[in-house]
């Protein structure tokens, strides 16, 4: 994974993709490979709101990636840069497309594939991300997001991630009643 004599000044710079408290995630073009990157820059000064870097973290996620063994479903990290001149570190990562809105994640557009994996389906509802939407609310309306239940029609990602979450949400909610079901059932006929 590692390649020690890349540097940072071998990609440039192009949009940035999100921010945090870490520091940015943005989209680069690898002048070596020519392929595009997703590139995280976690700051290594107290610049701004940027916290410095917590090296045990780091290190724990690019452990985690390495461990998956480049899944399908998860974003592979290609290379680990650090400037050494003012201590900010780069997580350089494979470029995942989040230009599509699916619109309609519900249970029965989520399938398990034969080794386990996640699998979306139906893409009927679904369009590229833009700024105004024409209808706010598309998709099932239990697993609608609550700025789209409001009627905003500027809305991102985020409303396929609050999908997910209310099927996970339920999902863990018919485990633990199902669990309560059979702790009662066998304390029952425990009972005399």
């Amino acid at each position: 994974m590692s390649h020690i004599n890349w540097r940072i000044d071998d990609y440039e710079r192009l949009d940035v993709i999100g921010e945090g408290g870490f520091g940015a995630v943005f989209e680069a073009h690898d002048r070596r490979t020519g392929e595009s990157v997703a590139v995280k820059w976690i700051r290594g000064d107290n610049v701004g709101e940027h916290d410095p870097p917590d090296m045990n973290a780091l290190t724990c996620e690019v452990g985690c990636n390495v461990a998956c063994c480049s899944h399908p479903s998860i974003v592979e990290i290609v290379d680990v840069v650090e400037d050494g001149d003012v201590g900010d570190m780069f997580l350089i990562m494979e470029l995942a497309s989040a230009s599509i809105i699916h619109h309609d994640i519900k249970p029965d557009n989520v399938l398990i594939g034969p080794d386990g994996e996640l699998k979306l389906c139906d893409f009927r509802a679904a369009t590229l991300v833009r700024p105004l939407y024409e209808e706010p609310r598309v998709g099932t309306l239990l697993y609608t997001s609550p700025e789209q239940l409001a009627g905003d029609r500027n809305y991102d990602m985020a409303v396929d991630m609050w999908a997910l979450d209310c099927i996970s949400s339920s999902q863990r909610k018919q485990r633990e009643k199902s669990s309560f079901v059979a702790m009662r059932s066998s304390s029952r006929s425990a009972c005399p």
